[in-house]
């Protein structure tokens, strides 16, 4: 069976795959997002091991050993129709985990992850910058203000993905009990509710808690780099050049030099936050009749 916490970003996605990466009966991939069933013109799609170049058996390369239970993380398969037909064809059973959060406020934090903690907005292009441009275009361009491809095309898909009564809908359709739709409430204050059920669904697996070491706080919280552009340069240096046994050994202190301990969070003006929440007036009434489905409460 395949688990896939599809995303999206921004909603808690890296805590649930560390939790169930956690448990001894599940293999999490060699790398969080492996991109295998992406399109190949997708900006972070595997060049090497993919879907269309050696098909659903390919998959088990992206893993370190055989398992009854496999966990993967690529949170933008959900940016693309053709990744969702890809999935309900695979001959594995397949568990998808979507995490549900405000619209607006995930396309702030969307946005300031980008900015403050990857280092790719350019300095001048504030949110109020991009969410003007959201609101006059639905060709959303920022060529000009995102430094790296992939990133760009991050912040100008999140929109649409944000518009989850969009494309939410089908997906729950097409999967079943098989899609389990996630508020970021719950992953936050009850991580081991979440987790049975997540777990009720597999067959064969069952969930007590969390094995000896591993804690229910928060991963790839938003952190403010105190120098962006060097930042940026040894986050795409490290990744391609040191193995990453040496990395995970100096992490810890590369973010105690980087990160500010208090992050600078851009908010944006009133006038512009009510235009947007209009717009997403849809998206935030799916999210809220979704989110009272689940027993624990913010």
């Amino acid at each position: 069976m395949y688990i896939f916490v599809a995303g999206p970003r921004r909603t808690g996605t890296s805590s649930l795959f560390r939790w169930i990466s956690a448990h001894p009966q599940v293999e999490p991939p060699k790398t969080k997002e492996t991109y295998f069933f992406v399109d190949p013109e997708h900006s972070y799609a595997n060049t090497e091991v993919n879907y269309k170049k050696c098909g659903y058996d390919g998959f088990s390369r992206c893993f370190k050993r055989n398992a009854e239970v496999y966990v993967e993380g690529s949170t933008h398969m959900i940016y693309e129709q053709s990744t969702k037909n890809i999935l309900l064809g695979c001959p594995s059973k397949t568990l998808i985990l979507c995490g549900l959060r405000d619209p607006v406020e995930r396309l702030i934090s969307c946005f300031n992850y980008a900015k403050y903690t990857q280092g790719v907005v350019r300095g001048q292009f504030t949110i109020n910058d991009y969410f003007e441009r959201i609101l006059e275009s639905r060709s959303l361009s920022l060529k000009h203000f995102v430094k790296q491809d992939k990133n760009r095309y991050e912040l100008e898909m999140e929109p649409k993905v944000s518009k989850y009564h969009e494309w939410m809908p089908s997906w729950s359709a097409d999967f079943g009990e098989y899609f389990i739709k996630i508020p970021l409430f719950a992953i936050k204050n009850c991580p081991i509710f979440v987790l049975k059920v997540v777990f009720d669904r597999i067959d064969g697996l069952s969930f007590s808690s969390l094995p000896g070491g591993v804690t229910t706080e928060s991963y790839n919280q938003f952190r403010e780099a105190r120098w962006p552009g060097m930042h940026r340069w040894v986050r795409y240096a490290v990744a391609d050049y040191v193995p990453g046994i040496i990395y995970e050994s100096v992490r810890r202190v590369y973010r105690a030099m980087m990160y500010s301990r208090i992050p600078n969070k851009e908010r944006p003006s009133e006038d512009i936050r009510s235009e947007m929440d209009a717009v997403y007036k849809e998206a935030h009434s799916f999210i809220v009749q979704e989110e009272q489905k689940w027993p624990c409460r913010e």
